[in-house]
């Protein structure tokens, strides 16, 4: 396994279908998010460079978002936006479980934030911003 400032399990929304994909990341020193399908760590998926990128959270949901400013978009090249979970399914989580996966996410950002994210408010599916 590779070592990083953080690593775990998310579910990572693919780009193509839409569908929600377990995806094992690693928050790299070099400032990249990489996601492998397993923990062994044996096939690169994807990564992200993290400077280059917005982080907007949603903890009542737990999960995040990652989008480029419209301004380097064109520039940089990659997928504009990534989406990330926690769990797959969030409405059997007791209340207990929910506020364990807060302090999770929140490592999350906190790694995220350390390699140059900067923090944005949750965007809604109707695009406005709150948070």
């Amino acid at each position: 396994m590779l070592d990083g400032l953080k690593a775990g399990w998310l579910v990572k929304q693919g780009h193509r279908r839409l569908n929600w994909l377990r995806r094992y990341c690693i928050i790299s020193p070099s400032n990249l998010l990489v996601y492998f399908d397993s923990e062994d760590c044996l096939k690169l998926k994807g990564h992200i460079v993290l400077p280059n990128y917005y982080l907007a959270m949603d903890e009542g949901h737990l999960n995040f978002t990652l989008h480029k400013p419209k301004a380097v978009s064109s520039n940089i090249g990659g997928h504009d936006v990534f989406h990330f979970e926690l769990v797959e399914d969030e409405g059997d989580l007791s209340e207990e479980r929910h506020a364990e996966l807060k302090v999770v996410l929140f490592a999350w950002r906190d790694a995220l934030m350390m390699c140059g994210c900067r923090l944005k408010p949750f965007e809604s599916p109707g695009g406005k911003w709150f948070g």
